[in-house]
């Protein structure tokens, strides 16, 4: 069950829901996104300048008045009522999932290093995955965004 979609739809239904985040298991996975090795060594200013539009839209969506962005989404898919909308973006700040903890070290944008290997860990133990892999082979650094960057990109 997803934070942001299914206690919406049990509300609707009368169904008050409990929530326990996977997080909260041990296992907190980044949300990322994937691109092929060649892709970021064919167009690396391009997958920089994703990521910092994304930081970007992430930002102004979770701190700024959100309607314009809702009322794309909106357009783009008709059972994304306001109401939804809404629930969604509050079960996103409530939950931390887009910003992070505040006072923990997790931002916007903040990769951990340690956290990335012990996912790559965790997969190959759960037999996810066949081996390990070092850090640098999941993560293009060279795509990733300074801390002034994401700090610009963020306000």
């Amino acid at each position: 069950m997803f934070v942001t979609d299914e206690p919406f739809v049990a509300k609707q239904f009368g169904v008050e829901t409990v929530t326990k985040l996977i997080s909260d298991s041990g296992w907190n996975p980044y949300k990322v996104i994937f691109a092929s090795t060649n892709f970021l060594k064919e167009h690396p200013a391009a997958a920089h300048a994703f990521v910092l539009a994304s930081l970007r839209g992430w930002a102004d969506y979770m701190q700024s008045d959100p309607g314009p962005a809702n009322k794309l989404i909106a357009s783009l898919n008709q059972q994304l009522d306001p109401a939804f909308l809404g629930f969604t973006r509050e079960a996103m700040q409530t939950y931390h999932i887009v910003e992070g903890i505040p006072g923990s070290g997790q931002t916007l944008g903040a990769i951990d290093r340690g956290r990335i290997e012990r996912e790559i860990a965790a997969l190959h133990d759960l037999g996810l995955t066949t081996h390990t892999f070092p850090y640098d082979r999941a993560v293009a650094e060279s795509a990733l965004p300074s801390a002034q960057e994401i700090a610009a990109a963020t306000r």
